[in-house]
């Protein structure tokens, strides 16, 4: 997926680490749990799912008490219940 080879890059570039399946899991999780209507259009602007995938992971997602399950659908799951 291209988006996550800016983010890869973007980490690359600011020197800070980065995990490819966690990159990539994330993007699933991002397109799975948060569909866009246009996302299958041609002329879809990766900056708008940058900037929502650094929204919800950057700011909103509880990386502490919350997973991701991207199996059958995809949900967030309490991290209590793993």
């Amino acid at each position: 997926m291209l988006l996550t080879y800016l983010l890869k890059l973007h980490l690359l570039l600011s020197q800070l680490s980065h995990d490819t399946q966690l990159l990539s899991n994330q993007n699933f999780d991002l397109l799975q749990l948060h569909p866009r209507k246009d996302i299958h259009c041609p002329n879809t602007n990766l900056g708008v799912l940058l900037i929502e995938f650094l929204e919800l992971y950057g700011r909103k997602f509880n990386y502490v008490k919350t997973g991701i399950r991207i199996k059958d659908g995809g949900q967030y799951i309490s991290k209590e219940e793993v």
